[in-house]
């Protein structure tokens, strides 16, 4: 049997649902190079008939048109006949590994056929066969492969076997399986807290802990929702003691970055702890505030920073001490200070030597102004 080998002309990739109209993946016929190249050619086992395996092009070119919503999926193929007169028909083989083909299909004298089952997300592996009147079949042609690819109906990026909403594609996730999606969906585990009010006190927006009582108090954070109160918080939760202020002195001249002193944090509630304090200074002759920050590590003890304080001025401050829970005590009382006169400046550039600090000092490291946090309070 002789004459020029098969060439395979069009893969044809379709999937299929209950729908008339069906989109499809398809592999241009024409856009081609041939292995006319004896040194390229697999290697082809000679039959008695003399019936060569049909030789496939190679595709140059992948087209990909929008896919229906399907649930299987299927390939057409075309090649070129042989011209042997002894030619009986083709046999196509296809697997999932490249060389090993676990699937036949007999297609007869037909230069077209479709393989049906194909599984999406997959890449398949085929080579075809001629075979004479005799029942002598040629060796494999060369193989060729392809990969057909995950449905994707509205093109968001989320294949439709994950994309719970696949004709949506701003929706693509339904945690609570209430038909809403999560981007529409005001409460996305459906545990009647909504999410925005979770997100604030730091719960899971996707997870049901309605009936967790995260402070300890009796109430669930249900509870705590629906009476409009802190779940963070508990209900018969103490403010802390207002502290006393130690140093300096009330009525002291003092350098111009002095130290700041308070008592001992105090608290009724028992294993309440002293998470932070606040700490504000008001200048006497404006009553302007000059320092206001909230820290939570200088808790009774603050070295005012540089450049805070002007020499010979009169200052106010105060303190106020935060529980675990972030409640405050009332403000203490007022004490305060002077700074001393005529700090030394030895280069004469009009800032005393008090004052004067490195040109790298990162000085936004106190956030300083009247209502700054130096570290949030949550």
């Amino acid at each position: 049997m002789k004459g020029r080998g098969t060439n395979l002309r069009e893969i044809h990739t379709y999937f299929r649902s209950s729908a008339i109209h069906l989109s499809y993946l398809r592999i241009l016929a024409g856009l081609v190079f041939t292995l006319w190249n004896a040194a390229l050619l697999p290697s082809l086992r000679r039959i008695s008939s003399g019936c060569r395996a049909p030789v496939f092009f190679f595709p140059a070119l992948l087209c990909i048109m929008p896919f229906s919503n399907a649930m299987a999926a299927s390939v057409d193929l075309a090649w070129d006949p042989n011209t042997e007169p002894e030619l009986a028909g083709y046999k196509i083989y296809w697997g999932t590994s490249s060389g090993n083909y676990t699937s036949s299909k007999d297609v007869g004298k037909t230069t077209t056929a479709t393989i049906d089952g194909v599984e999406e997300g997959t890449t398949y592996y085929l080579v075809v066969t001629a075979y004479d009147n005799q029942g002598n079949e040629s060796g494999y042609s060369n193989q060729v492969s392809f990969p057909l690819p995950l449905s994707d109906s509205d093109g968001d990026g989320v294949p439709n076997n994950e994309d719970a909403f696949p004709s949506d594609p701003s929706e693509t996730i339904d945690s609570d399986g209430d038909g809403i999606g999560n981007n529409a969906d005001e409460d996305d585990d459906n545990d009647q807290m909504p999410d925005a009010w979770e997100i604030e006190y730091g719960f899971d927006p996707l997870r049901d802990d309605a009936t967790e009582d995260f402070d300890g108090d009796g109430l669930s954070n249900l509870d705590e929702y629906l009476a409009g109160s802190d779940p963070m918080v508990p209900q018969d939760n103490q403010a802390p003691q207002p502290p006393t202020l130690s140093e300096p002195a009330n009525d002291l001249v003092v350098e111009l970055t002095p130290v700041l002193k308070t008592g001992e944090f105090q608290d009724p509630d028992a294993g309440d702890f002293h998470s932070a304090t606040r700490w504000r200074i008001v200048r006497e002759s404006d009553d302007i505030c000059v320092f206001d920050i909230t820290s939570e590590y200088s808790l009774t003890e603050l070295q005012l920073p540089k450049l805070i304080l002007d020499e010979n001025m009169t200052y106010s401050w105060q303190a106020r001490h935060y529980d675990r829970y972030g409640t405050p005590s009332e403000w203490s009382s007022s004490s305060s200070f002077t700074t001393q006169v005529d700090a030394a400046d030895n280069d004469g550039n009009g800032i005393p030597d008090e004052q004067e600090i490195d040109r790298l000092a990162d000085l936004d490291e106190w956030h300083l102004g009247c209502g700054s946090r130096y570290h949030q309070i949550h």
